[in-house]
């Protein structure tokens, strides 16, 4: 018997459409010209623009350097793999974080990583303090930015940072960066945070404050909270989800937290909703030496505290910190401990991963 076959006539495909093939024959999907596709996504508000990544090959090289705002490169990744993404994304990077397992960049690796990220304003890696301050500040724009600095003694940090920086401003005085920076006893890390321009009227770090109730609620963090970096709270101000509200609406700029007391409710909340948050360190510490320039209220509630019911405290704080462990945003919760005259003080560093 003979076969039949019968010729269909195509139809004419639209300007504006291409034909794929498939199991169920060719699919006609429309393609707008470039030329209206580029108002599109310019029309388009810049947090909404990733989705046209995976649009077309078109739309995806017209917006891949504005989208990408954090990078957080796997432990596998090459010097090589990182410098081609911040060439492909860099313009728009803020953060980035680099693999923890290497403890060693070159020099050159940090100069061309600054060049190809211009908005950069926070960075982990294990950067020495001198790379720090001679080849990646200088060619980063003067706006504020945070360093963890990972893989270096702290106290070797603070020395080789203050000499460097003391280096640069008898060089150039007038364009020399301030730079703070935050030791963390209980690994080889430390904070170093880049302000721009000194300004003795405005407070950035509160190390202490006398004790009074509401003091926090009604002077601290009302005066000096928009500016504050970093902020140690009183003994007396334990960090709930009431306070922890208080601080991410007062504190914008917020990057270290220390608490000597914690609930699990507050550490979430500020995990959740404090986007530019660094590091919170929890736990008791050691009296400074400058004790007595405390009330006597405040030293007398430490060392009661520490001697009464201290170790109460220490496991509703380890409690709480267990509960954030594995959080999406921490890196780290590095645990230490720390003897003075006989008594021992716990502290916990959470390591955590900014959005801004």
């Amino acid at each position: 018997m003979a076969t039949t076959t019968t010729t269909t006539t195509p139809t004419p495909a639209s300007p504006w459409s291409v034909t794929t093939s498939g199991g169920g024959g060719g699919v006609n999907v429309p393609i707008l010209p470039n030329e209206l596709l580029v108002q599109i996504v310019f029309m388009t508000e810049l947090p909404y623009r990733g989705v046209f990544l995976s649009v077309c090959r078109f739309t995806n090289r017209l917006v891949s350097q504005h989208v990408y705002q954090k990078a957080v490169f796997p432990e596998e990744a090459s010097m090589t793999d990182m410098i081609r993404f911040c060439y492909k994304h860099g313009q728009s990077l803020e953060i980035i974080k680099l693999p923890q397992r290497r403890c060693y960049y070159p020099d050159t690796f940090f100069t061309i990583l600054a060049q190809l990220c211009p908005k950069l304003s926070f960075l982990q890696s294990s950067i020495t303090p001198k790379q720090l301050v001679r080849r990646l500040l200088p060619v980063m724009k003067q706006h504020p930015s945070t360093f963890m600095l990972t893989h270096v003694s702290p106290s070797f940090a603070y020395y080789e940072l203050d000499l460097e920086q003391q280096q640069q401003q008898q060089q150039s005085p007038s364009s020399s960066p301030e730079i703070e920076y935050y030791q963390l006893a209980c690994c080889s890390c430390c904070l170093a945070i880049r302000q721009p321009k000194k300004d003795d009227d405005v407070v950035t770090h509160i190390s202490h404050y006398y004790h009074h109730p509401g003091a926090l609620r009604s002077a601290i963090l009302p005066t000096f909270g928009s500016d504050l970096v970093s902020l140690t709270l009183n003994p007396y101000d334990i960090l709930t989800a009431s306070v922890a509200h208080m601080i991410i609406a007062k504190c914008p700029r917020i990057r270290l937290l220390v608490v000597p007391a914690v609930k699990a409710d507050g550490l979430w909340m500020m995990l959740r909703w404090c986007d530019t948050l660094v590091a919170v360190v929890v736990g008791s510490t050691p009296p400074l030496d400058d004790d007595d320039d405390l009330d006597d209220d405040l030293h007398h509630h430490h060392h009661h505290n520490t001697l009464a019911g201290q170790d109460t405290v220490d496991d509703e704080n380890e409690r709480a910190v267990a509960t954030v462990e594995s959080y999406k945003r921490v890196w780290c919760v590095h645990p230490h401990a720390s003897h003075f005259q006989g008594l021992i003080y716990k502290s916990w560093h959470i390591g955590i991963i900014p959005r801004m």
